[in-house]
C-alpha cells in the first residue's frame, strides 16, 4: 500500500511560502525549479576547483554544513542540496514516491540544471546508494564517492527496522500522521541516541528546531517507506569507482551494523573511522573531516 502521496499532497502548498522566504537564507543559498521538484541549495567557492557535493542526512538541513562549507571553500567548490521531502526542498507533484529510483533521476537532473560534472560526492547514510547508483547510470556526472554511515543494502535496510520503534514508520498512514504530528520530538530523540551518549552539543537540535520553525519538511516515514518498500534493490554490479567509506564508531543507531560491509557496488574502497563520532562525523568533527576529503580528493 502506498501513502506516500499523503506527504506531498500536503507539501504543495508549500512552495510558495518557501521562495518567499529566499531573502532570509545566507550567501549562496537558493532555489532551482525542476518543475515537479523544487530543490533548495547552497553554491560556494571559485569555479574551476574541484567540486564537492553534499546532501544532509535529515533532519540536518544545509545550516549545518556551515562550518565545514567554510574549511573546504578555500580548496574546493562546494555544492549542498536537500532532497524532496526535508528540509526545504519539495515535491510538486503527488505521484513522487521517495524511492531510491526517483532520487537518483533528480539528482540527475539538478545536476544538469546546475552543470554539474565530475563531482565527488559525500552523501550519508541512505542517500549513499543515490551515489553509488548515479555513478552507474551517469559516470559523468561522478568523480570520486565518500558514503558516510552507509553499509550493505542489506544491513542499511535492517538498521531502517531497528530504528522504527513498533514498526510505526513503515506502516502506511499511520507513520505519514505520526511523523508529521510529532517530527519536533523525533528530531530530538534521534539526536539523542545518534550522537555520543556523553555529547552536550544541542546545536544539531537547535538548528533543526530552528528550520521546522520556518517551515521545514521532514518526511521520514514516507522516505523510509520509499526506500525500503517500494525500491529495487541497487544493482551489485561492482562499480570501478574511487570510494572511500566513513564510519562515526559511536553513533548507536549503527552499534549492530556489521560495519565490514559496503555497498556491493564498489569494487574497492578506503575505509575511515571516527572513533569518536557518531552519526555526523562529517559535521561533528569538520576539521579532521575536511582534512581527510582534501587528502583523499586534491
Amino acid at each position: 500500500m502506498q501513502a506516500t502521496w499523503l506527504d506531498t499532497l500536503l507539501l504543495r502548498s508549500k512552495k510558495q511560502h518557501f521562495l518567499s522566504q529566499e531573502q532570509r537564507f545566507a550567501s549562496g543559498i537558493g532555489y532551482a525549479d525542476l518543475g515537479d521538484f523544487l530543490i533548495r541549495y547552497q553554491l560556494v567557492g571559485e569555479p574551476g576547483k574541484p567540486i564537492i557535493v553534499f546532501s544532509p542526512d535529515p533532519p540536518n538541513v544545509i545550516e549545518h554544513y556551515a562550518d565545514l562549507i567554510a574549511l573546504l571553500q578555500p580548496d574546493f567548490q562546494v555544492l549542498i542540496f536537500e532532497m524532496p521531502g526535508f528540509g526545504f526542498s519539495l515535491p510538486t507533484r503527488t505521484g513522487f514516491t521517495f524511492t531510491l529510483g526517483e532520487a537518483v533521476q533528480l539528482t540527475s537532473r539538478f545536476f544538469d540544471e546546475l552543470h554539474i560534472q565530475r563531482a565527488h560526492l559525500c552523501f550519508p547514510c541512505v542517500t549513499g546508494f543515490v551515489a553509488t547508483e548515479l555513478a552507474r547510470q551517469r559516470p559523468d556526472l561522478v568523480g570520486k564517492i565518500i558514503v558516510v554511515q552507509t553499509p550493505s543494502w542489506e544491513e542499511q535496510a535492517r538498521w531502517a527496522k531497528r530504528i522504527d520503534f513498533k514498526g510505526i514508520m513503515a506502516t502506511p498512514f499511520l507513520g505519514q500522521f505520526f511523523l508529521q504530528s510529532r517530527k519536533r520530538w523525533i528530531a530530538k530523540q534521534w539526536y539523542r541516541v545518534a550522537l555520543p551518549r556523553e555529547s552536550t552539543d544541542d546545536r544539531f537540535n537547535t538548528t533543526s528546531q530552528n528550520a521546522f520553525d520556518q517551515g521545514a519538511c521532514y518526511c521520514l516515514a514516507s522516505g523510509l517507506q520509499g526506500f525500503f518498500q517500494h525500491s529495487a534493490p541497487p544493482s551489485a554490479e561492482p562499480l570501478f569507482a574511487n570510494a572511500l567509506v566513513v564510519w562515526g564508531d559511536r553513533d548507536r543507531t549503527h552499534r549492530h551494523t556489521d560495519k565490514a560491509t559496503v555497498p556491493a557496488t564498489f569494487n574497492a574502497s578506503q575505509v575511515q573511522h571516527f572513533d569518536r563520532a557518531g552519526h555526523f562525523p562529517e559535521l561533528e568533527f569538520p576539521e579532521q573531516f575536511a582534512a581527510l576529503l582534501k587528502a583523499s580528493i586534491l
